[in-house]
């Protein structure tokens, strides 16, 4: 079995996989585009999810064989604000 963590970040997101015993093997990494702007920043939600889909589909092409087990870290923001069109994140000075 192999284990995936998948971390979707703030201008790109990425999949790293291990193996059983938690030793690296690999990762896959896709920037999405984002706006800037003085008051923070803006990222299209289904250009996140393409990137999302892009990074689990490339480790899981590669190790395609083994059941994955995935885990994730949510890091709450300060100012989060997300609806259907776009993920909007505050200014973190």
């Amino acid at each position: 079995m192999k284990i995936a963590g998948l971390d979707i970040g703030t201008t790109g997101c990425k999949c790293t996989v291990f193996d059983e015993q938690g030793r690296y093997l690999n990762k896959a990494y896709k920037d999405y585009p984002v706006r800037r702007s003085v008051s923070g920043h803006e990222v299209d939600v289904s250009t996140i999810m393409d990137g999302v889909y892009a990074v689990v589909a490339e480790m899981a092409k590669e190790y395609p064989d083994h059941p994955y087990r995935t885990g994730y870290h949510e890091r709450p923001q300060a100012d989060e604000n997300i609806h259907a069109a776009k993920a909007f994140t505050g200014c973190r000075c």
